[in-house]
């Protein structure tokens, strides 16, 4: 049984992402130390392409090119996370747990800073800047497939008309979270913790994805998408009580439920043995 992936958009999945074999986590860098403006500009860069590529879902070109973003400079919260993206699309389970952690890290120092507002706002400008370029680029895309008919365009590996559409779609509604965000108090974004679970139920560490989804939800109340994979690990706990109940508390966010999800359940409840009266 396997969590949500991150980011993922549509109908709810159970994906069988499994745990893949690794060197193990990678040692977290320099997080704190921010470099000159002038040689910030490359890492800048490196991660803008590597959000694009993520974007694209081409994600061994995204994670070569975080990695070398997060490289030249360690303070970029959104790399560390967008490398932790790639890494568990890619089943690197435990490389995309340092990835993230290494994400928290960068978040703290910058959180830490006394220019804090100024470094978030720096960071969300930055995300910003992406996502229209991104838009921009699928924009392009789908006109140049919706006015030029056959194989050289329309191959049948490239993503469908539908499919451009929704992902446009997802980055609008990021740009207007984005916009949203404006003004609200200073703290960790709860997107990182979602993403901790993720990689720590995929690494087998149960309790560290029950803390750090519970955390994502005492941020945001009511996450569907949070809900939904907390009650995998509670299934993978042997807590079917809690598991069903965030089953239901995702059903009542309006995510829907994979039915082996509930089955797998069913399933566990029916093989444990009968509580004594």
């Amino acid at each position: 049984m396997a969590v949500r992936k991150i980011g993922q958009r549509g109908p709810a999945a159970l994906l069988a992402l499994g745990l893949a074999a690794s060197a193990g986590p990678v040692p977290a860098g320099d997080t704190c130390s921010r470099p000159a403006p002038a040689a910030h500009q490359e890492p800048l860069a490196a991660y803008r392409a590597g959000q694009e590529l993520i974007l694209k879902e081409k994600w061994e070109e995204a994670a070569s090119t975080l990695e070398a973003a997060v490289r030249l400079d360690g303070t970029i919260p959104l790399a560390h996370y967008g490398l932790g993206e790639a890494r568990l699309a890619l089943k690197r389970a435990p490389l995309a747990l340092s990835a993230f952690l290494d994400s928290r890290a960068a978040y703290r120092c910058l959180l830490a800073s006394p220019d804090a507002l100024a470094g978030l706002e720096r960071l969300r400008q930055e995300e910003e800047g992406v996502l229209r370029a991104a838009i921009g680029s699928l924009e392009r895309e789908y006109l140049v497939r919706s006015a030029i008919k056959g194989k050289e365009v329309n191959r049948m590996e490239e993503p469908s008309h539908g499919e451009v559409q929704r992902r446009i779609h997802a980055l609008e509604i990021r740009l207007d979270e984005l916009a949203r965000s404006r003004g609200r108090p200073v703290a960790e974004p709860p997107e990182l913790a979602f993403a901790l679970g993720n990689a720590y139920f995929l690494t087998g560490s149960l309790a560290e994805a029950e803390r750090e989804f519970r955390a994502a939800l005492a941020a945001r109340p009511g996450w569907g998408d949070v809900h939904h994979n907390l009650a995998v690990v509670m299934l993978a706990a042997g807590r079917l009580d809690e598991a069903e109940a965030e089953v239901n508390a995702a059903r009542k966010a309006g995510v829907p439920v994979h039915p082996r999800l509930e089955e797998e359940i069913e399933k566990k409840r029916a093989a444990s043995p009968s509580t004594p009266p």
